[in-house]
């Protein structure tokens, strides 16, 4: 592994990101210089022999080698798993299709490509759903670099629960060859940055530790990590039963580029599975979102007004959680609760 490592900073130097990582996954997958190696390097998994299926949603190609590359370095067995990618825009759609039909040619994962142009994140993640043949659904955002143990940690602790939650919201951006990592973040708000000189996205991925990349992530509930409220589809996992047996996301939340509001389609999932009385459990993987602008779309407060309406218990029993996101008197009055 020394030696790919070294061909792969001789690569660095000679051509472009992209072209690096065209020729660094062909040498790490090439059959004959690897013989051995992913066998030594998957993680056992005791599931019962149940397999994922991952899911992601993408909407453009910023960084989209790296991404890719973090799915294919996966340390597991890739008959345990599948991919479904569902793209959301026409314009980038045959741009990603292209090089996860390259991809999946050259590793043999079993890796599709759903053609979702203009569909929200809840529809197209419940389309991907329904096409999934894995016993155990994980999601993720499709401008993440995931840790090399995502899937596996999750299958994992699948034995344990029914919903898996895993290490959220670690925010990072590139500038000037360094990555930037917004730290402490609260209601949308970094306190401070720390920057990492000559790394790459994926180098930091691997590099971090689940112990630091929980210190660099921001919960809902940072106190309880299987609180209900932290189920964020960019980091969680359900029993793929369970998923249709509470309905899917609720596409009334779903994000796109036509809706008026944001967010809280992955909350309001999870207050639906802790309704149904499923089991919580923390996944120690860690995926690092790369940050980019976002449509701001009313900062969520028509998305939360909606959810709260769903589920009038929620505002009361988390009182304390509103206080430092939204005016709850507010939210009270839009509700017509008073």
């Amino acid at each position: 592994m020394k030696k790919i490592a070294r061909e792969g900073q001789k690569i660095i130097q000679r051509f472009s990101w992209e072209s690096f990582i065209d020729e660094f996954l062909a040498c790490i997958l090439d059959k004959e210089k690897t013989k051995g190696i992913r066998d030594k390097k998957t993680t056992p998994i005791n599931a019962r022999d149940k397999k994922a299926t991952l899911i992601n949603a993408m909407i453009r190609t910023q960084n989209l080698d790296e991404i890719l590359a973090s799915i294919v370095w996966q340390k597991i067995d890739p008959s345990k798993f599948e991919i479904i990618t569902a793209v959301c825009k026409d314009e980038v759609y045959r741009t990603i299709k292209k090089k996860i039909d390259r991809l999946s040619n050259s590793t043999g994962l079993n890796w599709r490509v759903l053609r979702m142009n203009g569909a929200s994140n809840c529809e197209s993640r419940n389309e991907a759903a329904k096409h999934a043949t894995g016993d155990l659904l994980i999601f993720a955002d499709g401008d993440q670099v995931l840790s090399q143990n995502f899937i596996s940690e999750h299958l994992k602790k699948h034995n344990e629960g029914t919903v898996g939650i895993g290490i959220i919201n670690i925010e990072a951006r590139q500038k000037d060859n360094k990555i930037v990592v917004l730290e402490a973040w609260k209601a949308g708000m970094s306190a401070g940055e720390k920057t990492i000189p000559e790394c790459s996205f994926l180098d930091f991925t691997k590099n971090l530790t689940a112990e630091k990349a929980f210190s660099w992530a921001s919960f809902h509930n940072k106190k309880d990590p299987t609180d209900y409220i932290n189920v964020i589809s960019r980091n969680c996992s359900i029993d793929k039963k369970a998923f249709f047996q509470i309905g899917g996301f609720d596409e009334e939340f779903g994000y796109s580029e036509k809706s008026s509001s944001r967010g809280w389609e992955d909350v309001e999932f999870g207050l639906r599975a802790y309704e149904a009385e499923f089991k919580f459990v923390f996944v120690p993987c860690w995926a690092v979102h790369i940050a980019h602008p976002r449509l701001s779309k009313d900062n969520g407060v028509e998305n939360c007004v909606k959810m709260i309406k769903k589920h009038p218990w929620f505002i009361e029993k988390r009182k304390d959680w509103f206080d430092y996101r939204y005016d709850i008197n507010d939210i009270r009055r839009r509700c017509e609760l008073d």
